[in-house]
């Protein structure tokens, strides 16, 4: 191992180690889930045409009657505006002036350069625009409305774009007895699936699977209930062991990781989500969010448009962007970031908001 000058007696050297690395917890649930699908706009506004089709069930007519008439169709289309999420940061000669870089143990005493705190900050951005789509998508299943919490996206009756107004419908509200131990819970799972199969309106019931993404306070109670522990401990003897005695782990099935305990009851599978992103909780305390998740794109999209440059306008979009610029005295590179999204929920009717009852 390298050696360095102990900072509190120069006379002495000490052992370099490496350095810690204090990063904030990087939560990305929806992110991970696969349920969105991209959109990579060449402009800032993205049209959806609604096709709303009518089904008549006609009925007997007697021979000399005129015959039932087939019902017709409605068409409209929805507009969809992205708004603008730059974020800028430089790199000035003090970022590196007798600056130690530690990343490097056996290489003994380095100073920084201007390559390893550009890949810093550009480590930083990606991971800060990472998270800021996981808030927006957690916002969106949540209440239906598109992050803008600065007011870009104002409109007529909120602070933001909202999907239930757009599509003229409200948010299903159901609720679980998980508070009264002497009643089943189960009872109140099936209206649930019914619900979120009602609000598909996709001609099917076309879906991968029902997930309800839970607060930790409403999880605990789900998983405590005498109700779920019998059920489990003698029906499913893989998931009775992780709830009586051990800890739930993830559906290996949806690509999350450890942090994310689930379990499958009444064919829906609960998730607890415990995560919050600059001091916004991800799943309001106590409650729980059940949707479909479909993977085929029909449902829930994310719209990227371009950067406002002239290399990039009226081109497809790219996720996120990054520009540099080193000025004309030598003194400053300007960091340029951007990642320019609205998601969207095509049926939000099929979002129901869980409390406990």
């Amino acid at each position: 191992m390298a050696l360095s000058y102990n900072p509190n007696n120069l006379n002495q050297v000490v052992d370099l180690s490496t350095q810690i690395n204090y990063i904030p917890n990087q939560w990305g649930l929806y992110n991970s889930l696969g349920m969105f699908s991209n959109e990579m706009l060449a402009t800032r506004t993205a049209l959806v045409p609604r096709f709303m089709q009518a089904l008549t069930i006609g009925g007997d007519r007697g021979w000399d009657e005129r015959n039932s008439v087939q019902g017709n169709y409605t068409r409209d289309a929805l507009l969809i505006q992205v708004p603008h999420f730059p974020m800028d940061d430089a790199i000035t000669p003090n970022d590196i002036n007798g600056m130690v870089d530690f990343t490097n143990v056996y290489a003994g005493i380095q100073t920084e350069s201007v390559n390893l705190v550009r890949d810093r900050k550009m480590q930083m951005a990606r991971q800060s625009h990472a998270q800021r789509l996981e808030l927006a998508r957690a916002q969106l299943i949540n209440d239906g409305t598109v992050y803008a919490p600065n007011g870009t996206m104002k409109t007529s009756y909120g602070a933001t774009v909202n999907y239930y107004n757009e599509f003229g419908v409200t948010q299903t509200a159901l609720t679980l007895a998980l508070n009264d131990l002497t009643q089943d819970p189960l009872a109140g799972v099936e209206p649930i699936i019914a619900s979120i199969q009602d609000g598909l309106q996709n001609g099917v019931f076309n879906y991968d699977a029902i997930m309800c993404v839970c607060s930790p306070e409403f999880f605990a109670k789900l998983i405590g209930h005498p109700f779920v522990r019998d059920t489990y401990k003698y029906f499913n003897q893989q998931q009775s062991a992780m709830i009586m005695n051990g800890r739930l782990t993830a559906p290996g099935s949806m690509g999350l990781d450890e942090r994310f305990r689930s379990f499958t009851y009444g064919g829906i599978t609960f998730v607890e989500y415990r995560g919050s992103i600059a001091g916004v909780k991800l799943v309001p305390t106590g409650e729980a969010r059940a949707f479909p998740i479909q993977r085929d794109g029909s449902m829930y999209k994310t719209y990227y448009s371009p950067a406002p440059r002239f290399s990039t306008v009226n081109r497809p979009a790219s996720e996120v962007y990054y520009f540099e610029h080193r000025n004309d005295k030598d003194d400053i590179i300007e960091i340029m970031t951007e990642s320019n999204f609205a998601n969207a929920v095509l049926r939000p009717q099929a979002i129901l908001k869980i409390t406990v009852a």
